[in-house]
């Protein structure tokens, strides 16, 4: 927070020494949640609640196996143990059809669906702040209501399952499996594999092993499945594998898959054995001094905070400033102090209402120590504008703050850090000026060889989760950050405002046209353009007849390859036998031809367009077509051009910009019909596609997939507070595909897949030549020095991607994909499909190629 927001509260003070309605608001509630929350902290602290442990079971066949299982008070814990397996075993077998209905039922109304996402979240975030008691024991409240068993999914019981498997808890592991099934849920892969995985960690009888594997396997599962189609740590599959061992001894662990292998022909040449030594940029760097860079941008990354020194220019220290700097410093240590017992006191308000059954938020706020969340607060409110920034923004930056120091946490605490650390360490070997690997390869085939790294398994909170927890944190910053009315009056000081209650209150023109290609004459008028292109006309002939052996003036132009294909259009049209009559096929002449025919016929419109459309007035409308631009868009870009003009008469722009994007649009649709046709099949495909429920996915020619994240937006809104936020989402994948999105989306994403196929294939052939290669979208970087040599690898690249099958690879990945026909399916899918088959087996007619 600089001086200048501080002069700036200082000046904002409300008349004749009174708060605004909005301070006065704020500070009432304030007061009133305070003592709301002192009194739930001094009862939270005289009464704290036992955590419940063991359920309430509905199902009285599941009741009596738990019931034998607590009769009497045990002798030991091996006679507790010996009765929890018998109740495990009673509860593992299978369950009747009627009791499975609940498990079928797949509509889930969206408020249902926001509540399972917020218990789920909830019971995650307490598995990895070490809460697991608390979620069991909201486990056990909800599950013991028989109205909120709705809310309580399979992920959830198996959530707090694998919790208690990691601590080797075998007695609450058992309650949740009887739980899970007397809530009419069939146990999956991961049930199994938590109840395994606990008794592999105990040494559990082999009998119950026996049983639960033959259990598993009478379900549809087999024991390879166990390490093959879940992701585990390395701890997990040992258990897992001890306990499977143990009931199965000629159990063999399934064979790793081997590593998908990328069969493009256009990757073939890079990897090629035959080539002889492999060449890669080596660094001029020595390996110490390498190591020495990856620490200390590893320190830079896992900072919270990056101190960079400013370049303005220091202010003048006068008396008002170090003044101002000294009450700011003041303040600041206020505010530091006040947002630290919020935190508490929310903290333990949420703790108390988490034992009374709710899914609170209070795991989350476990997953940062105090000192780092008022340290992350304080940050935000130095960035926060002077005019304050927009609640639902703010609670999403504050969320995801949280969320990205939590994983940092995480890879900490795995010793992922460490072991990356070392992962680098051998890899500089191979990049350092002063070492030597025995087998020279290049840097992607020998970081692969120095072996996977484990990665601690990560799951993304949703958008609901992000935006509850960032209004929270959120509202302790309007709670606890106060200043007085007036800096400058001491007795103010015990009369306090809110410093952000406004965070709440937001809402011949072919070569005319070929010399502005060139940019030669960008300042001279039209007629000496026109002049000047005479004087060229010779070489610009030779450009049409020769591009490559020639001359080549073509090439010293600003748009090169647009300056060359006019000059081809200029050559055909002089020397036609009515250079006149020649029909042009550049967009700007042809719309100016089709001006100039309808002003012959008096079409006011026309007359007044003479002289105005220029190559800048439909430049942008002609290279958005391809990227799915419709008439309507095309009309603002045309009419904010002529906006742009002073000379126009804007009287005209509606009517004329209307005009122009038809003249456009018909222009096009000569000149480029394959384009169009090809644009047209791809956004048909991706219409029948999305109306048979898919988002539109395909892979690239370098084998990569792509997948269209374009869903009908959802809802999403937090509720409560000073202000409830709504935010939309399209990215919710259980919504149904939004057609609209997903046609006009398809032709530019795969272009541009494209392009990121062709900017791969330079990278890998540059690197392949021992060149440094760095890149931004579209534009390429090198040493000036090895400039021809990424040109010509460019080019050559370009030129193989471009040759492959590219339509013809993308028709058959659809049908395969999405046509398939069954006998399960509607007839309206049916015609669907076919439909869709047609369509791809239609491909329309490409270009001659290279």
């Amino acid at each position: 927070m600089s001086e200048a927001t501080v002069k700036k509260v200082q000046m904002d003070q409300p008349p004749n020494g009174h708060s605004s309605r909005w301070a006065q608001k704020l500070e009432a509630e304030r007061q009133v949640k305070g003592k709301r929350q002192k009194e739930l902290l001094d009862q939270h602290q005289k009464h704290t609640l036992t955590l419940q442990m063991e359920p309430w079971i509905w199902s009285k066949k599941l009741a009596g196996c738990l019931q034998q299982s607590k009769k009497g008070a045990p002798k030991s814990l091996e006679e507790e143990e010996q009765l929890l397996t018998q109740a495990l075993k009673a509860a593992l077998q299978k369950l009747s059809s009627c009791t499975l209905a609940k498990s079928n039922a797949t509509a889930v109304e969206a408020n249902i669906l926001l509540l399972q996402q917020k218990f789920l979240a909830f019971f995650e975030c307490c598995a990895c702040t070490d809460n697991v008691p608390l979620a069991h024991h909201v486990l056990v409240t909800q599950h013991s209501k028989c109205d909120k068993q709705q809310l309580l999914t399979l992920d959830m019981y198996n959530t707090v399952m694998l919790s208690w498997a990691r601590k080797g808890s075998f007695k609450e592991l058992v309650y949740v499996f009887i739980m899970l099934k007397d809530a009419g849920l069939s146990p999956n892969l991961w049930s199994y594999a938590a109840a395994l995985q606990c008794m592999g960690r105990r040494d559990q009888d082999v009998h119950i092993i026996q049983r639960c594997l033959k259990q598993m396997m009478e379900e549809g599962f087999q024991p390879q499945q166990l390490f093959t189609d879940l992701v585990l740590t390395g701890e997990e599959r040992d258990a897992l594998l001890r306990a499977v061992v143990k009931a199965e001894p000629a159990f063999i662990l399934p064979p790793q898959a081997p590593e998908p292998v990328n069969t493009s022909i256009l990757l073939q040449e890079v990897y090629a054995k035959q080539k002889g030594p492999k060449s890669y940029p080596k660094l001029h760097l020595p390996l110490e001094t390498l190591q020495d860079l990856f620490h200390q941008q590893l320190h830079v990354e896992l900072s919270a905070n990056v101190c960079v020194q400013s370049v303005e220019k220091a202010p003048v220290m006068t008396k008002e400033v170090i003044e101002a700097r000294k009450t700011l410093k003041t303040l600041q240590g206020q505010w530091e102090a006040e947002l630290l017992r919020v935190l508490q006191q929310t903290k333990a308000t949420m703790a108390h209402q988490a034992q009374e059954g709710q899914p609170t938020l209070y795991p989350f706020l476990c997953l940062l120590s105090e000192g780092e969340f008022v340290s992350m607060l304080m940050q935000v409110l130095r960035l926060l504008p002077a005019q304050g920034e927009p609640l639902l923004h703010l609670a999403h930056d504050l969320g995801l703050r949280v969320l990205n120091r939590h994983l940092v946490k995480q890879k900490q605490a795995t010793n992922h850090v460490q072991k990356l650390g070392q992962h680098y360490s051998q890899y500089l070997r191979l990049l350092a000026s002063d070492t030597q690997v025995e087998a020279p390869c290049l840097p992607r085939e020998y970081w692969e060889s120095l072996g996977p790294l484990e990665t601690p398994m990560q799951q993304p909170w949703s958008l609901t989760v992000l935006l509850h927890l960032g209004k929270q944190l959120a509202e302790m910053l309007v709670q606890a950050v106060q200043m007085p009315r007036n800096l400058s009056t001491p007795q103010a000081s015990r009369h306090l405002i809110p410093v952000l209650y406004h965070v709440y209150s937001f809402r011949s023109y072919r070569q005319i046209h070929l010399v502005n290609l060139t940019g030669l004459r960008k300042r001279d008028s039209l007629r000496m353009r026109l002049r000047f292109a005479d004087e060229v006309m010779e070489e610009i002939l030779d450009s049409a007849d020769n591009p490559m052996t020639g001359r080549k003036w073509w090439m010293e132009a600003d748009e090169p390859w647009q300056t060359l294909a006019c000059c081809i259009e200029v050559a055909r049209a002089v020397r036609s036998p009515d250079a006149a009559a020649y029909v042009s096929h550049l967009p700007v002449h042809q719309v100016e031809e089709l001006r100039q025919r309808d002003a012959k016929d008096g079409l006011q419109v026309a007359h007044v367009l003479k002289g105005f459309i220029t190559r800048k007035v439909v430049k942008q409308t002609v290279m958005t077509v391809v990227y799915g631009v419709t008439r309507y868009g095309g009309r603002l870009q045309i009419e904010k051009r002529l906006r742009e003009l002073s000379n126009f008469p804007q009287e005209f722009v509606w009517e004329a910009s209307h005009y122009l994007v038809r003249l456009v649009f018909k222009s096009l649709q000569e000149m480029f019909s394959s384009t169009r046709a090809i644009q047209h099949w791809l956004t048909e495909s991706a219409n029948l596609i999305s109306h048979s429920g898919w988002p539109v996915e395909w892979v690239t020619p370098l084998g990569i997939p792509v997948i269209q994240p374009y869903h009908r937006e959802a809802k999403v809104q937090v509720k409560g507070g000073i202000q409830s936020i709504t935010m939309t989402s399209s990215m919710d994948i259980t919504q149904k595909p939004n057609t609209l999105k997903q046609k006009n989306g398809f032709p530019p994403n795969f272009i541009h897949s494209l392009d990121s196929a062709h900017m791969m294939l330079t990278a890998l052939h540059c690197y392949r030549k021992g060149l440094t290669f760095v890149s931004v979208h579209d534009c390429f970087w090198t040493h000036a020095a090895d400039i021809p040599v990424m040109n010509e690898v460019c080019r050559e690249q370009f030129v193989r991607l471009h040759s492959q099958p590219i339509l013809e690879d993308l028709a058959k990945f659809l049908e395969k994909r999405f046509c398939s026909v069954s006998s399960s399916q509607k007839p309206s899918e049916l015609a669907l499909a076919t439909k869709l088959q047609k369509t791809l087996q239609s491909l329309p007619k490409t270009g001659k190629g290279f």
